[in-house]
């Protein structure tokens, strides 16, 4: 009996190995890319989160990797090795929590938005968004409770839109755009809010700069129809 059992779990433990070396050979970018986060924000907030890592180069392999992420709010941070251009990510739907990380590279999009954060989280970091698409294109929208986050290094630029150029919020009260830092420049409104425009939610901005935009009718920089809160730095 006990020759038995120990032939059973021999034959469990190559299961596992070979799960494993499937999976990693599906996944090669994001298997056991695992470790620990620690930001110290001035306001306070600490975020402490395990994630994996996916490293992309392409706009297929940017757009698998965004939707891989699972929806259970577990971190990934993907980073950029190269430039990449194409059409934008469309909607980033609920649950999903990501670092997009460019690592000094750029995402141009040549037609539609980058992309909605749809009652999900997106973090840029040292990522620039530029946009040479003509038409109703802007930068990014956050609808359905979504949550955006700048940091240091990242910028929305070249956007035109009716309203909400560089960042538009719905009109949804649970809407949140946290500016810690980077740039919003050089986006173009017809209506309202070149660079943001508030419908709905709260924008926080802590640092950064929003310079250069324009829109005919109202706040060529920032347009508010909701909650913002300027955090002013000491000199």
């Amino acid at each position: 009996m006990s020759h038995v059992l120990y032939k059973k779990g021999i034959g469990r433990a190559l299961c596992s190995m070979l799960t494993l070396l499937l999976l990693i050979s599906l996944f090669p970018g994001a298997a056991l890319a695992r470790d620990v986060e620690e930001h110290v924000y001035e306001d306070g907030y600490v975020d402490i989160v395990p994630f994996d890592v996916v490293h992309v180069s392409t706009q297929m392999g940017l757009i698998s990797a965004v939707f891989a992420t699972p929806t259970n709010g577990a971190l990934r941070e993907i980073i950029l090795t190269a430039d990449i251009s194409g059409s934008g990510l469309g909607h980033i739907t609920p649950g999903r929590n990501i670092i997009l990380n460019g690592n000094g590279h750029s995402f141009t999009v040549t037609r539609t938005r980058h992309f909605s954060v749809n009652n999900s989280t997106v973090r840029l970091r040292n990522i620039i968004l530029d946009n040479t698409a003509e038409g109703d294109s802007g930068g990014i929208e956050i609808m359905g409770g979504g949550h955006l986050i700048m940091e240091a290094g990242s910028a929305i630029r070249g956007g035109t839109a009716g309203d909400g150029a560089g960042v538009f919020l719905s009109a949804n009260n649970e809407n949140r755009f946290t500016m810690y830092n980077g740039e919003i420049s050089g986006n173009t409104s017809r209506l309202s809010g070149g660079g943001v425009r508030l419908l709905g939610g709260t924008f926080i901005m802590h640092d950064g700069i929003i310079s250069g935009n324009t829109a005919n009718a109202n706040g060529g920089g920032i347009s508010v129809g909701a909650r913002i809160l300027l955090r002013a730095q000491p000199f």
